[in-house]
């Protein structure tokens, strides 16, 4: 059984951290909120003391970025892996459309886990260790707090091994599953991670959309992609209400209702202001996986271009870009309310699509 406790001040402490890590991250920098969309809304509650940035890792050339906070006075370290970070973060983009950032986890992994491994050699024993993310930063929390227990029989990285499952945990904030990408890895064949991470703490986070009257409208769909969870097989999801009438940024992408409601300051922030930054009166239910002809409706509805051939009209190429489509916003709430005119081409250009000579949106290899 799990020996942390999910309580205020460690998932406030998650939360602020998720948002930071897209800011300036510098070691010996305290845990402060800071407004990296520009909103001005700042989190319900007082920011927990006593968390300080010990190191990072910022590797650009795998496209991921990890800070590392510890917390002396609990004890406690969270490794917070950041989201997909905007337009520019071409290396993530294609990762989320591929394998929700398994690839990315994998080229840097070693790097996080030394420094990790000497973090942990700093506190004092019975240390416990909390991986943390929001969006594709969940899935990277998700493979980190495998990657640790798989680290284990690793002489390089033996301060590690003496932390126990019941000292590690995984909070998600609108994430997608690991699960996907892990039973897809040839040389995991025959491995069940569930297995592997027994005996841990988890705590996801969905956000989705309340009406006026309290009625649950839309739900966030990243979290619902990436099949299931770490460490949660019943698939037990925290739900953060936020009103979709109230903000431009939270509207349908079409009319089957597919809403933006991801991103912290538009999403999770907001939503706790309706609990007074209370997250233990957050309701708890069952999470609904997204189903393939989902992501396939969200591709061809975001597209608009039906059953054009020119385009492609496989079921991978629309699961792929269905998936990417509803990764994209999550960075983008702008794009993600001009509708097809403009975001549509956006997000083909991202994926590999280009506008050919013929006047065509084509794939590359096509043009």
């Amino acid at each position: 059984m799990s020996e942390i406790v999910f309580d205020n001040s460690l998932l406030r402490a998650a939360v602020t951290a998720s948002d930071q890590a897209y800011g300036d991250t510098e070691s010996g920098f305290n845990l402060q909120w800071i407004d990296n969309t520009g909103s001005n809304t700042p989190p319900p509650f007082q920011v927990p003391s006593g968390w300080i940035i010990a190191d990072s890792v910022a590797n650009t050339e795998a496209g991921i970025k990890v800070v590392i906070y510890k917390n002396e006075t609990t004890n406690q370290i969270l490794a917070v892996p950041m989201g997909t970070n905007g337009w520019s973060d071409a290396s993530a983009w294609a990762s989320n459309t591929q394998d929700y950032g398994y690839a990315l986890w994998n080229a840097a992994k070693g790097q996080i886990l030394s420094k990790l491994d000497a973090i942990v050699e700093s506190m004092q024993p019975g240390v416990q260790v909390v991986w943390n993310g929001d969006s594709r930063g969940g899935a990277l929390a998700q493979f980190g707090a495998l990657a640790q227990i798989e680290a284990r029989n690793d002489p390089e990285y033996a301060n590690l091994a003496g932390i126990s499952n019941n000292n590690i945990g995984i909070i998600g904030t609108n994430c997608s599953g690991a699960l996907a990408a892990l039973n897809a890895d040839p040389a995991r064949e025959g491995i069940d991670a569930n297995t592997q991470v027994q005996g841990i703490g988890t705590f996801y986070l969905q956000t989705r959309g309340v009406d006026g009257s309290g009625n649950v409208v839309a739900t966030e769909q990243v979290a619902r992609t990436g099949s299931g969870l770490l460490g949660n097989p019943e698939d037990i999801v925290h739900f953060v209400d936020v009103n979709v009438e109230t903000n431009a940024s939270r509207v349908a992408l079409n009319s089957t209702i597919y809403t933006y409601l991801h991103r912290l300051a538009y999403g999770l922030i907001d939503g706790l202001a309706g609990v007074n930054g209370d997250l233990s009166q957050l309701q708890t239910g069952i999470r609904n996986q997204m189903s393939e002809s989902e992501l396939v409706a969200i591709g061809k509805a975001f597209s608009s271009i039906g059953q054009d051939a020119t385009f492609h009209n496989s079921t991978e190429a629309w699961v792929r870009l269905g998936t990417g489509v509803v990764a994209m916003i999550v960075s983008a709430p702008a794009a993600a309310v001009q509708g097809p005119s403009t975001a549509n081409l956006a997000s083909k250009q991202r994926l590999g699509w280009r506008r050919c000579c013929c006047g065509q949106i084509r794939s590359l290899a096509r043009c």
